[in-house]
């Protein structure tokens, strides 16, 4: 079974936070706080990041720390297309941040694909991102800096 991956609030939407989670035997949740995006946005601009390729590398840098922190395993990731049309610079980011980690993933067990309404992974986001649970994680301004 193939781990999915959704995301409820964008991270360009600044005024709250993001919830990124995983799903398939396990379930996993990390939030980026609003204040932790606003800050690594203006970190980015600072060196010379900006618009889309900004929101890009806050994506990835979010998606490597949701894989991080749950230590989930697997054969195969699909990712929720949130930004259709990037999904190769989000796999080259993402597999950087691993490739740092030591944690030797194949592109081509990164995938990108609609994780649908009735997905664990959706409805764990949803359930994060309305207050009716608590994330497993929450992503410090510090250590998502670090990643950046």
């Amino acid at each position: 079974m193939p781990l999915e991956v959704d995301q409820s609030t964008k991270i360009e939407q600044t005024s709250r936070g993001t919830v990124l989670t995983l799903s398939n035997d396990q379930r996993f949740s990390i939030v980026i706080p609003a204040c932790v995006k606003r800050e690594a946005l203006v970190f980015l601009r600072q060196r010379g990041w900006y618009g889309r390729r900004a929101i890009l590398a806050c994506f990835a840098a979010g998606l490597f720390l949701l894989l991080r922190q749950s230590r989930a395993e697997f054969d195969l990731i699909v990712i929720d297309q949130e930004y259709e049309g990037h999904e190769r610079d989000i796999r080259g980011m993402l597999l950087r941040h691993l490739h740092s980690a030591g944690m030797e993933i194949p592109a081509e067990r990164i995938a990108f694909g609609r994780v649908g309404k009735h997905s664990g992974a959706h409805r764990l986001a949803w359930a994060v991102h309305r207050g009716k649970r608590a994330p497993d994680y929450t992503v410090t301004l510090n250590e998502f800096l670090d990643i950046l």
